[in-house]
Formats: C-alpha cells, sequence, structure tokens
C-alpha cells in the first residue's frame, strides 16, 4: 500500500475511485466501502489526521485506533493507495463543493464510493444528494452503499466508542470485526502486584486512546511476535488505598504464566471480556484469593475459540 503524507505527492494521480472518512477503527461499518474500492481496481482512500472531532468537539475526544494502527488495519485489507490529509480549521472551513475542488486539483478519479449516511464539509454540510449535484458538474460518478447494521442498529464508531467506555467489550469487538486492543510502552510501577506474587506491567497509553471504564477485564497481551492470556485491571487499588497515582487510572496487565522483566518494551493488550468492578478486600489474602478465580475465570474464557 502506498502512503501519501502531503497532498501534493498525489499530484496527477489517476484512480477510477475515490473515498474519504476519518474511518477510526476501521470497522465491519466501513468494510463494504473498502471492498467497494478494492472491487473497482485503482482506487484511494483519504482519511484525516487527527480525528476532526479533536479539532472540533469543545470536550475530549477519544479515538478508537490510533494513525499507525489505522495505517497498518487498511494494509492488512490490502487497499491500494492512502493518503493522510491534516486536519486543521482551515480544512474545517472548506464548504462541500470547495472540498471537492481541491481534491480534485490533485488527483483524477473516475467515481466517488460513499455511505448513505456520509457527511463532509463545514458544518457537514455535505451529503450524497449533494455530491450527486457536484458530480454530475464535474463528470464523475456516485455509488451510494448502504449501511451495515448488527441487531437492528447501523455499526458506527460512535457506537463502538459508547460500548467500549461502558466496559461492553465484547459487543464493541463484534461491531468491529476484531478485538479491540490498545498498545503502550511498559513503565514502572510501585511493585504491589510483584509484592502479593501476582506481577503487573504497568502501561502508558496515549491520551486520545478510548479505554474501558474501570474494572477487571479477560484479555490477551501481544509481546514482540507472541501472545499470552492476561487480566487487565484499570482503575485505582482500593485494596492498597494506593494514592501514589493520584486522580490518574492506573492501566495494569496481570500475564498469565509468565515473570520477565518487561519494563520500556511496547506491547499491545486486547480486550475479549469484561470481568469485575474493583472490590475494596479486607485483606491481602482475600485479594489474592479473588485473582486467583479471576485467572481460572481467564483461563476458561479464553480457551473459547469462538468468542472474538
Amino acid at each position: 500500500m502506498q502512503v501519501f503524507t502531503n497532498i501534493q505527492e498525489t499530484k496527477g494521480l489517476c484512480v477510477n475511485a475515490i473515498t474519504w472518512a476519518s474511518f477510526d477503527g476501521v470497522h465491519r461499518g466501513h468494510w463494504k466501502i473498502l471492498a467497494a474500492m478494492r472491487n473497482r481496481g485503482s482506487h484511494l482512500i483519504i482519511t484525516f489526521e487527527p480525528h476532526p472531532q479533536v479539532v472540533l468537539s469543545r470536550r475530549p475526544f477519544c479515538c478508537l485506533c490510533t494513525l499507525d494502527k489505522k495505517i497498518k488495519l487498511m494494509r492488512d485489507l490490502n487497499m491500494e493507495n492512502l493518503l493522510i490529509l491534516p486536519f486543521n480549521m482551515t480544512l474545517a472551513q472548506f464548504g462541500p463543493e470547495d472540498f471537492i475542488d481541491y481534491i480534485l486539483s490533485y488527483i483524477k478519479a473516475k467515481e466517488v464510493i460513499v455511505g448513505a449516511n456520509h457527511r463532509f464539509g463545514q458544518g457537514q454540510k455535505g451529503s450524497p444528494k449533494t455530491l450527486a449535484t457536484i458530480g454530475e458538474k464535474r463528470g464523475i460518478k456516485l455509488t451510494v452503499l448502504p449501511l451495515t447494521t448488527i441487531d437492528g442498529a447501523r455499526i458506527s464508531s460512535s457506537r463502538i466508542r459508547k460500548n467500549i467506555k461502558l466496559g461492553t467489550v465484547c459487543i464493541a469487538n463484534r461491531l468491529l470485526g476484531r478485538r479491540y486492543s490498545v498498545k503502550g510502552r511498559v513503565i514502572k510501577g510501585s511493585g504491589r502486584g510483584k509484592e502479593i506474587g501476582r506481577p503487573t506491567a504497568n502501561l502508558d497509553i496515549p491520551k486520545q486512546k478510548c479505554i474501558p471504564m474501570d474494572g477487571v477485564y479477560v484479555g490477551r497481551v501481544r509481546l514482540g511476535k507472541k501472545k499470552y492470556d492476561c487480566l487487565i485491571s484499570i482503575g485505582q487499588r482500593p485494596t492498597f488505598k494506593d494514592e501514589s497515582a493520584g486522580a490518574n487510572s492506573v492501566f495494569e496487565v496481570h500475564i498469565l504464566d509468565f515473570n520477565r522483566e518487561i519494563t520500556g518494551r511496547l506491547v499491545e493488550v486486547y480486550f475479549v471480556h469484561f470481568l469485575r468492578r474493583h472490590i475494596m478486600f479486607n485483606s491481602i489474602d482475600k485479594l489474592q484469593k479473588a485473582i486467583d478465580k479471576d485467572e481460572k475465570i481467564a483461563r476458561r474464557t479464553l480457551k473459547d475459540r469462538f468468542i472474538l
């Protein structure tokens, strides 16, 4: 896959089809459009970095995938060309027709493929109907694809984010078509886990990455080329009454049957199932017994090969 990081690099590029969107998560709702693009032969996918909502929203916004992950997912789907278009307030002010003209001043395309809910341009004023009018003027074919649904509701990045924040990662995984994951570097922790014979790896997670609600999860962790079963703990540690982390949530991974020093290593953690909320135990012994129970459930859950 050819990746362009500047639109000027695409000058003179001729393709049969183009499409553009945030493609946050590159989920099952996107797959129909991406498959149609591949079927057209030569094609160009345009995405934005950062996510438009990071620039436009007044509230903190979290993303389903980093740019590196998005590129990898697109490459895994055998896409041909990907343009990373920097999103800023200047681009945000482009009206629908201005945006199309901007793209077509660099790229020649015969067809535009979008979903039925596609919106673009300043204030999201552009729609498939707008595209049809613009396309007719410029001699470009428009294909509008129906939305992909699961359980009677359309698959969307916002629906996936909502489920991740609620901790219903099994539903998020169904919508994504894969296990939701976060990648981070292992940093030095307080050593509490090691003290009780349950060593954990503390992860430094990118600030704009979507993180599930506090609690304990069953998961898998990839270290290098190998994957291991694990328990994931997000939040504070009420049993230890540890205030050293302040108001920040701690992201810890207890890798089963593993006892190597991995501080400084980059790992990717995959969420499989929400296990329980955090509980304050009256003693370390009760906490250890609870973790032993968590491990048994994790091993049993991860034996089921049908779980995404």
